[in-house]
């Protein structure tokens, strides 16, 4: 009877370790399962910011490379304008150099504004209307300089080569605020 008893205590402590050893294996797969799906999900979420800098970096980069020829092509229009007034002409359709200023600004606008409604903050569109607003001034000042009305004596030096500067320190702030973002993200 004693050794009925024993056999009965061993077979129940032996059922008791191997449904404690069962309990924690499925304990241990559902937590390893569990862990799996966030590594998972870690590793999506973490491919998925990789690909919106990718595409930010792309989209910022291409609209830098445009803006980059329409410097140049207003460089080359403020120097024929330079050239042409050195030259003696004092009357000149100054069109083609307010359209080379508003080149730029629109790219800017039209180009920044889906990659910051997509993936900005409002920042790129601040930037975009501040570029605009200091071209503006920029040239009221200049039509009010050339105007036949005025007497006001300037240097073509200073006033000319002020929208390749805006634009200079535009596109330096474009840059700035997409490391901004990027370190952000």
């Amino acid at each position: 009877m004693l050794f009925d008893n024993l056999s009965i205590g061993l077979d129940i402590a032996t059922a008791g370790s191997v449904i404690a050893a069962a309990v924690l294996f499925i304990k241990n797969s559902i937590n390893s399962n569990r862990r799996e799906r966030e590594e998972r999900a870690e590793e999506k979420e973490k491919e998925r910011k990789e690909r919106k800098k990718e595409i930010i970096k792309k989209y910022i980069f291409g609209l830098l490379d445009d803006l980059l020829v329409e410097h140049i092509k207003l460089f080359q229009e403020i120097n024929n304008v330079d050239k042409r007034l050195r030259s003696g002409e004092t009357t000149m359709d100054l069109n083609p150099l307010r359209d080379l200023i508003y080149n730029p600004i629109f790219i800017f606008e039209i180009r920044i504004r889906p990659i910051s409604m997509v993936y900005g903050d409002g920042r790129f569109i601040e930037l975009a209307e501040e570029y605009r607003s200091e071209m503006n001034k920029w040239l009221h000042r200049f039509q009010k300089l050339t105007s036949p009305d005025s007497n006001e004596r300037w240097d073509f030096d200073e006033v000319m080569y002020q929208p390749t500067e805006i634009s200079d320190k535009f596109n330096v702030l474009l840059l700035s605020e997409y490391e901004k973002l990027i370190d952000s993200m």
